[in-house]
């Protein structure tokens, strides 16, 4: 039953970008058992707001990935369009490092999940993405590194890795901090 929710540009001689396709869409996927969990369990249509944030989420648009895009920040983004086709676009940038390989950011889980979570908010509440207001922006920030979290978090091998790691010490560095 899984989606694609997601259409990526075909880069010549760039790589095999197919990972970075299947981590957007896994995310999105997950968000959406999330939904319908909610949906059926908790909220059964009886919640205004609910009901419009899941209209949103059930009836948006795909986003664009560019997974090698070329810009002079090294960096990766999400930004809505004004487009009758994309709902946003996801550019993840590459960059020489200093052995001159060629480094991609769409080629980094962290990466892709922090930005996949700035698309999942913004198709949930998009006045929150255009909003000017440093706390604001600062929840969008929040949410992108709680989505990559998560998404560690939700692989099985990941959270034995943890606990292994901290001997059941969450407060202790690991992998995931």
């Amino acid at each position: 039953n899984k989606k694609d929710y997601f259409e990526i540009a075909e880069e010549n001689n760039a790589g095999d970008f197919s990972k970075v396709l299947d981590w957007t869409n896994d995310i999105m996927n997950r968000e959406d058992q999330d939904m319908n969990y909610l949906k059926e369990r908790i909220y059964k249509d009886t919640n205004p707001r609910f009901n419009q944030a899941l209209k949103l989420w059930t009836e948006r648009k795909p986003i664009f990935i560019y997974p090698d895009f070329k810009a002079s920040e090294l960096n990766a983004s999400y930004s809505p369009v004004k487009d009758e086709k994309y709902g946003g676009v996801l550019l993840f940038n590459s960059y020489p490092d200093r052995y001159g390989r060629t480094v991609y950011t769409s080629l980094n889980k962290d990466v892709v999940s922090h930005e996949t979570g700035h698309a999942m908010l913004d198709i949930l509440r998009p006045d929150i993405y255009k909003e000017p207001r440093y706390q604001t922006q600062a929840i969008h920030e929040s949410f992108g590194h709680l989505t990559c979290l998560f998404y560690h978090l939700s692989v099985v091998e990941n959270r034995f890795k943890v606990l292994k790691e901290t001997k059941g010490d969450l407060s202790v560095t690991s992998f995931l901090t």
